[in-house]
């Protein structure tokens, strides 16, 4: 017979024993359902750390100077700045105690530092007032200010030495690793700058950049410290393994539950259909016709069902994790499914192929 004729007296023999071709069809349906779903949920939970990764604390990177020669100048801002692969930068001295001289005792004091940078550019939000300006400036953090008894109407920080800076705005940092408390201009000419900072547009490229702000420093970039979120870029591999790794274990466990569901199907099928496929061969098919007409009567099921479910899974995941499969992803399960259904059934229909037709015929 031919493949095209074997297929339609598969259908015809899918249609005629309902029940099994029901069970099939759940089967799949089920299945492919179940692995969409959560294919879907590891979808998200993998752009969830990636997003998560992305964020800019991961991303910012602090380069401290050890030596008893400081390495780095204020005009590292600036240079820093130009490389493309940066979002933000800015260098700052040491943090040194400043109070309100408001407040009888000197009151609470709070940590400044001096920052040179494109204030528009730096990682703070401000809550009112405005940015620096002069040397003489400074802006707050809202909380800080708070402990410092300083509000909107203005006030002034001053150091232990009498030095004072005027009030100017209240901020809010964007991320943990952002400038806080209280930021001043740097006084170039008199102070000596500690730490540059970056953020970079990807954690992809921060060991390319770190190595090119190193360099920029020179022959003493060995007395820098990096301070960076700790093997961000290895955390964020491991991390997004696992779950792919979890991915494939869905895949896995699924498909071995499918495979023997449908072999435990295919062989109630072909015991009870026994007296059917033994009239087949005495009236002339062939083993082999036998076995593609019992494989086929499972796949001609199996397809589209599994299409239905990924069609049900995909649609589950969309409204209950927002995260839809890929074509090539649907592609590939509803494809594994029929594989899985076919490979399942290929025992029972060889058994029923090598059975001697007169016997069972003849058996009760």
């Amino acid at each position: 017979m031919s493949l095209v004729s074997l297929l339609r007296e598969s259908w015809a023999a899918a249609r005629a024993g309902r029940m099994f071709s029901l069970l099939y069809a759940a089967v799949a349906v089920v299945v492919v359902a179940v692995m969409v779903t959560l294919m879907g949920q590891a979808a998200a939970q993998r752009g969830a750390v990636e997003e998560m990764f992305e964020s800019p604390g991961y991303r910012t990177v602090t380069l401290t100077s050890t030596g008893d020669a400081p390495e780095l100048t204020w005009d590292m801002a600036q240079a820093m700045d130009s490389f493309t692969a940066v979002e933000s930068a800015w260098v700052s001295s040491a943090a040194f105690d400043v109070h309100n001289p408001a407040l009888a005792g000197e009151g609470q004091r709070a940590a400044a530092r001096e920052i040179a940078a494109d204030w528009d550019e730096l990682p703070i939000a401000l809550v009112s007032g405005r940015l620096p300006t002069a040397g003489g400036e400074a802006v707050l953090e809202v909380t800080v200010a708070e402990r410092l008894g300083i509000d909107a109407t203005g006030g002034v920080v001053e150091r232990g030495s009498g030095r004072q800076w005027a009030v100017v705005g209240f901020f809010e940092s964007a991320h943990e690793r952002a400038p806080t408390s209280v930021l001043v201009p740097a006084d170039v000419d008199s102070s000596q700058p500690h730490a540059a900072t970056f953020t970079v547009a990807s954690v992809a490229r921060i060991d390319e950049v770190t190595s090119l702000v190193a360099s920029a420093v020179g022959s003493g970039a060995g007395s820098l410290a990096v301070d960076r979120s700790d093997e961000v870029a290895m955390l964020q591999e491991v991390v997004t393994g696992s779950v792919s790794e979890y991915g494939v274990v869905i895949v896995a466990t699924a498909m071995g539950s499918s495979l023997l569901t449908v072999l435990f199907l295919s062989l109630l099928t072909v015991h009870s259909r026994r007296q059917e496929f033994g009239r087949r061969r005495a009236l002339g098919m062939t083993r082999a016709d036998l076995v593609v007409l019992i494989a086929g009567q499972g796949l001609v099921v199996t397809l589209p069902a599994a299409l239905l479910g990924a069609g049900i899974g995909t649609l589950i995941a969309a409204v209950a994790y927002q995260a839809v499969p890929s074509w090539v992803v649907l592609g590939t399960v509803v494809t594994l499914q029929c594989c899985v259904a076919l490979v399942a059934q290929l025992p029972s229909a060889v058994s029923a192929g090598l059975r001697d037709p007169v016997r069972v015929i003849r058996s009760p």
